[in-house]
């Protein structure tokens, strides 16, 4: 399954993230639909290697949960690599930035000094830019394969992508989850786990869409698929909870089950030949509050308050 996605006739980019720490150098780039070559990139065309680099200012010590360092370039539950002075690397996610300094989604496992080798901060991802007149057809499964040296050690990893009729990003974070679950914010405090369980949730929505046949794509209004998406964020965590609430877990179950059997229904779907209209991108201004219809409508049951966006 694709873990990226681009759409047709929109400029795009594929992005890699190297879990061994920030390449030495940019890295090259070759894009495979099947065996041969994908038309729409050249090897050779150039790979950025992102450029925030910062030494911590100050010592960092083991099970810390924020360092001081240059902020500027960093955003809110952005993921980077943490390299400490013995060379130790974790991958972290952002989740509060200030003047020098920023907050992390988890404890440090080793203390960072700034004595000797330094410590750092850095943005290791590779992005490949993608023209609007390189995405012209509809192609699933495309195979990028990343090449990069980590401290003189040469790696070589894959990822796949799709060229999209119109785009999966579907919006959903804490303000997204509280419309759905209002104690969503005092449950899951952390902007970056947040984030990081949407991107679960996302995925596992894409498996059971691909297991009825469809293409998440193809949904008419990407919006749809904010609820489904946001009430398996509610479902998985409160299902692992240390003290499960079993009568709100159910309520929750039941929920999604009546929103993924909603999102079977023919009318909200495109057919795989229609012309489709790229939707709105970060690029050009569009927003997907742009395509909600209507306000949110506050609900009592069981006891727990629930608030579901219309969308007729």
């Amino acid at each position: 399954m694709a873990s990226q996605r681009l759409v047709i006739g929109v400029a795009g980019e594929l992005s890699y993230l190297p879990i061994e720490g920030r390449p030495d150098d940019a890295a090259e780039l070759s894009v495979y639909d099947g065996t041969a070559e994908w038309a729409g990139w050249t090897a050779g065309d150039p790979v950025v290697l992102q450029t925030y680099q910062q030494a911590l200012t100050a010592t960092a010590e083991k099970r810390a949960r924020s360092v001081a360092v240059t902020s500027t370039g960093l955003r809110l539950t952005q993921r980077v690599s943490l390299r400490s002075h013995k060379g130790q690397r974790e991958i972290v996610g952002i989740d509060g930035v200030y003047s020098g300094g920023a907050d992390l989604d988890r404890p440090i496992p080793w203390q960072c000094l700034t004595t000797g080798s330094a410590s750092y901060l850095e943005d290791p991802w590779l992005i490949a830019a993608i023209s609007a007149d390189d995405l012209t057809t509809v192609t699933r499964n495309l195979r990028a394969v990343w090449t990069y040296t980590v401290d003189s050690v040469e790696y070589r990893k894959t990822s796949f992508f799709d060229v999209v009729r119109q785009g999966y990003d579907v919006p959903v974070g804490s303000e997204e989850i509280s419309e759905i679950y209002e104690p969503w914010p005092d449950l899951v405090q952390s902007p970056s786990r947040t984030a990081a369980l949407a991107r679960g949730a996302r995925s596992e929505l894409e498996s059971i869409v691909d297991g009825w046949g469809k293409e998440v794509d193809l949904i008419r209004d990407p919006y749809e698929l904010v609820r489904a998406v946001a009430l398996i964020c509610v479902r998985n965590v409160l299902g692992s909870s240390a003290s499960i609430d079993e009568k709100r877990l159910a309520h929750v179950e039941k929920r999604l089950v009546a929103e993924l059997g909603r999102l079977q229904e023919k009318r909200l779907w495109y057919d795989a030949d229609d012309d489709l209209v790229a939707g709105p991108t970060s690029t050009d201004g569009g927003s997907f509050e742009d395509q909600r219809d209507g306000e949110s409508g506050l609900s009592e049951t069981d006891g727990m308050p629930l608030a579901y966006a219309r969308v007729s």
